[in-house]
């Protein structure tokens, strides 16, 4: 009789000491990305904009710090990047809801939201995490599949052009747009 052994390989955790920030952590896809960074051995950072979701995230996750905030206003976003301790290595944002509706039915006011909020979001995170991350890094912006129509598609359009100008800016930090389909969320 012969007796077989079975190696189990064991691997490292693929973001162990490493740093995870997520804009957009106390729910949803963004909740689901900060749960497996943890599971990878990284320390995240929460942010998002309910309070109490995001407690109840911070003590599920063990997270290293939280921060409530809505991440369209500049200010609370710049004041957030300026107080993270240094360095980070990767920041993903799921942020920010698109503004669905035929353009010519729309409010002035929430087309121009529409087509400016998740570019200039963008763009802050880029400008408040470039000396914070430390190369080869990633920041992952979040966008749809289902943003196809009027002024969702538009922005996501722009937000496309966007992340190709900051990627090559910002090299070696790798800066990526994720286009999900739909997804099973509360939102």
């Amino acid at each position: 009789m012969t007796t077989a052994t079975t190696a189990v390989t064991q691997r490292e955790p693929e973001l162990l000491g490493q740093t995870v920030v997520v804009i957009g952590s106390s729910s949803g896809i963004g909740l689901e990305t900060a749960r497996r960074a943890r599971a990878e051995g990284a320390s995240v950072i929460l942010a998002g904009r309910n309070p109490e979701r995001l407690k109840q995230a911070a003590l599920e996750l063990g997270a290293q710090r939280t921060a409530a905030f809505d991440a369209n206003d500049p200010a609370s976003l710049r004041s957030f990047f300026h107080d993270l301790p240094t360095p980070i290595d990767h920041v993903m944002v799921t942020a920010g809801a698109p503004r669905y509706g035929p353009p010519l039915e729309m409010p002035p006011e929430e087309a121009r939201r529409g087509l400016t909020e998740r570019p200039l979001l963008v763009l802050e995170v880029a400008r408040g995490a470039a000396d914070k991350v430390r190369p080869p890094g990633s920041l992952i912006f979040m966008t749809g599949t289902g943003e196809r129509f009027g002024i969702a598609s538009t922005a996501s359009v722009a937000l496309s052009t966007l992340i190709a100008n900051l990627a090559l800016e910002l090299a070696p930090i790798r800066v990526n747009l994720i286009a999900a389909g739909f997804v099973d969320t509360p939102l």
